[in-house]
C-alpha cells in the first residue's frame, strides 16, 4: 500500500485519530491510546455548546444575505410576465431551436 493512499487525521469531535484508504474507501478508527487529543465528556459539550452558538450566527448570516431574495424574484418574474403579454404573436423558443 501506497503512503499516500492512507490519510490520517483527527476527528474533531472526540479526538480519535481515523485512518482513510483512498483506494478501498475503507475508514478505521485508530486506537484511542495513538490519538493525539483525547476529551473527555465534559470537554465534548462544551465542545457542542460553541458549537451551537457558531452555527446559530452563521445560519442568521445566510438568512439575512438572502432575506430579499423572495422580492427580487417576483419581480423578475413579472418583468417576465409583462414581456411575454406585449409579445403574445410569437412562439416562444424552445430548447432544440438552433440558431
Amino acid at each position: 500500500m501506497k503512503p499516500r493512499e492512507v490519510f490520517r487525521f483527527d476527528c474533531p469531535c472526540c479526538g480519535k485519530a481515523v485512518e482513510v484508504n483512498t483506494r478501498s474507501g475503507k475508514a478505521r478508527a485508530v486506537k484511542f491510546e495513538e490519538s493525539q487529543k483525547g476529551k473527555n465528556f465534559d470537554g465534548l459539550l462544551e465542545d457542542a455548546r460553541g458549537d451551537v452558538e457558531r452555527l446559530g450566527g452563521l445560519f442568521e448570516e445566510a438568512r439575512n444575505l438572502h432575506s430579499g431574495d423572495q422580492q427580487r424574484l417576483e419581480g423578475l418574474f413579472e418583468e417576465a410576465k409583462k414581456k411575454a403579454a406585449k409579445d403574445q404573436d410569437k412562439k416562444p423558443r424552445g430548447p432544440f431551436d438552433m440558431e
